[in-house]
């Protein structure tokens, strides 16, 4: 089982120590770990890495005004100046 102390090893192996890490992942993917996502993360932050954390709702979603829209393709899916 994997523990904090193991991955900060494992991040200092991979080279991503004192670096920006883009963690998307589920708490899954890393395997059975002592001490869980709280070990995860202190794992990183002990390496002193800036971690960045993608988070998505849609609740602040603010629509494109139509006006601001780019002109849509007569054939489906295409973009304008593509001939595919």
């Amino acid at each position: 089982m994997a523990n904090q102390a193991s991955l900060e090893q494992a991040i200092s192996t991979a080279g991503l120590a004192g670096g920006v890490v883009c963690l998307h992942a589920s708490v899954k993917s890393f395997g059975p770990v002592d001490g869980g996502a709280d070990a995860i993360l202190r794992a990183f932050l002990a390496q002193y890495i800036t971690l960045v954390v993608p988070t998505f709702t849609y609740e602040c979603e603010i629509a494109i005004p139509p006006e601001k829209c780019p002109p849509r393709s007569a054939r489906s899916g295409t973009r304008p100046g593509r001939s595919d």
